[in-house]
């Protein structure tokens, strides 16, 4: 009769021999010897079923999916280059993965080179990324969340090319993931993207930018940031079939933005307030030094209540709300204008100079110069109703020192021939009043 004590012995002993044998292979996973086998298994498998090779000089797993990559290269079957990086990171906390959830404790990426030729469809990226890193802790696949707490991306120099026609969608159901970007963080970053036909090209560089609480909603198509700030950025963008700088539309440079509660849904309602916003702009040789207010509105208004423009020569201060029927020959919307300016010929000179020759250009800057004696023109005007009605309360215009105009009156079927309405007319500066009557103006 066996005792009760060998049969226990015996026991432990299977037990222990069925937990090495699960053991062992696990525990062999986290040696050099077994994880550059294993990586061989996988580049065998992705070469067969998608044509990739991946060769590797390093790598390194660690318990709890710690993975560490040195050298890595990714090829396809013409031997193109789809990935090659220095060093790749990944860490993944291991627990939450039973819950379905993912977190990535850390992700990082450094001197990487990727092509994606045609691995996206209907998008060709490709370019270098200096470093990336992200941590994203809380990625639930089973209720479409994903939460990057942050990302910081540095020395990016991509290239996008959308294509000529799109592939058809053949998804069963809509993308619905909420998207919730903590931090984000772009330095010394530059994208350039041609449209479909190399039709039109944007290039895009942003020396240091950074997004702060960003929500995107897919399903429900609903876009919030609470602020975005941008500095030393650039943009540029033609309507050719020839690379940037050629025949560029506008050319920015020195964008500064700082913005807070952004949104846009899907009514088409959008809202931001915008605290300041300077760029130059080297066509027209214009600079911006300072553009401010609130923004809101939909597809069918808009409303500017506190809109505050500035360069260094001309100011601009408005308040606009405005449906935009109001503005269409029978619109039965309206409007409501008032607007301060005082505008530097300056100004007005810089945006005529690419549709006029040099020398109508210095004439009318020596015209000017001597008429208003470099003297800005001061305007004002409070106006509102629509097309089918205007009424104008007061319009001032005039050069301090020199004549300055005042009018105030109505029009009706403004964009009609059969326009009709009357105006006063009014000299500040000197005893001649005219009250003049029009049956089309």
């Amino acid at each position: 009769m066996i005792s009760p004590r060998k049969t226990l012995k015996f026991l432990g002993i299977i037990l222990a021999i069925l937990l090495g044998l699960i053991l062992l292979p696990i525990l062999a996973l986290y040696l050099p010897p077994v994880q550059r086998w294993a990586v061989e298994c996988v580049s065998s498998s992705l070469e067969e079923s998608m044509g990739v090779k991946v060769k590797v000089d390093e790598v390194r797993l660690t318990p709890f999916l710690n993975l560490d990559v040195q050298g890595m290269i990714a090829q396809d079957r013409e031997n193109d280059t789809l990935l090659a990086t220095d060093h790749l990171h990944l860490d993944v906390a291991f627990w939450p993965l039973l819950d379905g959830r993912a977190d990535v404790e850390g992700f990082g990426l450094k001197g990487a080179c990727i092509n994606s030729k045609t691995l996206i469809p209907d998008v060709g990226v490709k370019g270098r990324i200096q470093s990336f890193s992200a941590e994203a802790k809380g990625v639930d696949w089973k209720q479409s969340i994903f939460t990057l707490n942050r990302a910081h991306l540095d020395g990016a120099d991509l290239t996008v090319a959308l294509a000529d026609t799109a592939q058809k969608d053949t998804a069963s159901k809509p993308v619905v993931w909420v998207v919730d970007l903590q931090d984000v963080h772009i330095q010394r970053s530059r994208v350039a993207l041609s449209m479909p036909g190399d039709s039109s090209h944007l290039a895009v560089s942003l020396q240091d930018a950074r997004m702060a609480k960003g929500h995107f909603d897919l399903g429900k198509k609903d876009y919030r940031v609470k602020s975005l700030t941008l500095s030393q950025g650039t943009a540029s963008m033609n309507m050719t079939h020839r690379q940037l700088p050629a025949d560029a539309l506008f050319d920015l440079t020195g964008i500064d933005l700082k913005a807070s509660g952004v949104s846009y849904d899907a009514q088409g309602r959008f809202l931001a307030n915008v605290q300041h916003l300077s760029l130059r702009e080297g066509q027209h040789d214009l600079y911006l030094t300072h553009l401010g207010g609130k923004i809101e509105g939909d597809t069918t208004w808009v409303s500017l209540p506190n809109l505050r423009v500035a360069t260094p020569n001309s100011q601009l201060t408005a308040s606009l709300v405005a449906d935009f029927s109001a503005f269409r020959p029978a619109g039965k919307g309206r409007f409501s204008l008032k607007a301060q300016a005082s505008v530097s010929m300056i100004d007005v000179l810089s945006a005529m100079k690419p549709h006029i020759s040099t020398a109508q250009h210095r004439q009318l800057a020596d015209m000017s110069r001597k008429l208003l004696g470099g003297n800005p023109i001061e305007m004002q005007l409070d106006a509102e109703g629509n097309m089918r009605h205007l009424a104008v309360q007061r319009a001032t215009m005039g050069v301090a020192g020199l004549a300055r105009i005042a009018a105030d009156g109505f029009v009706r079927n403004a964009m009609e021939k059969n326009r009709s309405g009357a105006f006063h007319f009014s000299s500040i500066h000197s005893p001649l009043s005219a009250f003049v009557r029009c049956s089309s103006i």
